[in-house]
């Protein structure tokens, strides 16, 4: 006999969209247009013989259409993002209840860890691109809990697991947790973030879980209009669910499990003058798994970026990088 037994335990952030619950009403946007060569060498390419330079343009998949609703008291409000990029796509949807210091959001989002506090200027070390000393989780089904009180604040938040594993029933049964605190101490800021989740599996023999977990320590700096940025991690099999590189992914061998580790950083400084904005900056990442018989995998990318804002709601950020491997 076959049994299924569900159990659900719902906390839900209930929003009525109607006319009286809300006497706010934002509407904002975003056009993101890329446009830019990429040249790789020889040994990046599929002939392997020529270096290969290549244009590209696109409208980003981060442009979007917002609308917020918020109460009049600003207690409890929605938002609801939609992506225009190359297809249309869900982004941010969320809601939050405000109740002095504290607050409650749920829904489709990001949590503060990584590049949620201090997060680099350039588009090009983007953490979906492989960790590169950032955490990311991307925007994912998640609850969290706010709490802020003049420049010290802290997050503790939990979100959707997202690891997956050839093995039978692999499951997690509590979500992905994170706790990222933000805290300014005059011109200097820091952003410590800590997340972690536990994977189950039934196993005849060998091992039958796995966690992943992670630890960062973003920080930046200010001196009049220049400011300086740091930040460190640290994962453990963060591939899925912390945005490292895909390698840093836990290996199966021989039912034991081979965890994959990866630590990195990012400097930057920023210059800003008006409607000005220079940033140079580097970024490393090392991979590891005891499986592989190869050494270790290393990534570096230094850049330059320049932001114009030309009006209000128009920025120009032209930006040239480069990747060693």
């Amino acid at each position: 006999m076959k049994k299924l037994l569900l159990a659900l335990m719902v906390a839900g952030l209930v929003v009525a969209l109607t006319a009286p619950a809300f006497a706010d009403t934002t509407f904002g946007g975003r056009v993101r247009w890329n446009f830019g060569y990429e040249a790789n060498s020889q040994e990046l390419t599929d002939n392997g013989e020529s270096d290969i330079v290549s244009g590209f343009m696109s409208v980003s998949s981060t442009s979007y259409l917002r609308v917020t609703f918020e109460s009049k008291d600003k207690k409890v409000g929605v938002r609801i993002e939609v992506g225009l990029g190359g297809t249309v796509t869900r982004r941010p949807v969320f809601g939050w209840y405000t109740m002095g210091n504290c607050k409650l959001v749920a829904g489709n989002q990001y949590t503060w860890a990584g590049d949620g506090v201090i997060g680099p200027s350039s588009w090009i070390i983007d953490p979906t691109t492989g960790g590169m000393g950032i955490t990311y989780h991307g925007r994912r089904p998640m609850v969290a809990l706010e709490w802020r009180s003049g420049n010290f604040g802290v997050q503790i938040g939990l979100f959707e697991p997202q690891m997956s594993m050839a093995v039978d029933d692999f499951r997690w049964v509590l979500p992905a947790l994170n706790i990222t605190v933000d805290a300014k101490f005059g011109s200097i800021q820091i952003a410590p973030a800590f997340g972690i989740v536990h994977y189950l599996w039934e196993a005849d023999s060998g091992d039958d879980s796995v966690v992943a977990w992670f630890v960062g320590l973003p920080a930046q700096v200010a001196f009049g209009p220049v400011t300086v940025k740091l930040a460190f991690m640290y994962s453990v099999n963060g591939a899925s669910d912390f945005g490292q590189n895909g390698l840093s992914a836990p290996i199966l061998v021989a039912g034991q499990v081979e965890d994959g580790t990866s630590y990195g950083g990012w400097a930057e400084v920023v210059f800003s003058s008006g409607a000005v904005s220079v940033a140079g900056g580097a970024a490393w990442v090392t991979i590891d798994n005891d499986s592989w018989v190869a050494s270790d995998i290393s990534q570096f990318k230094y850049y330059i970026h320049l932001q114009y804002k030309v009006h209000a709601n128009f920025v120009i950020r032209p930006e040239r990088s480069e990747e060693r491997r």
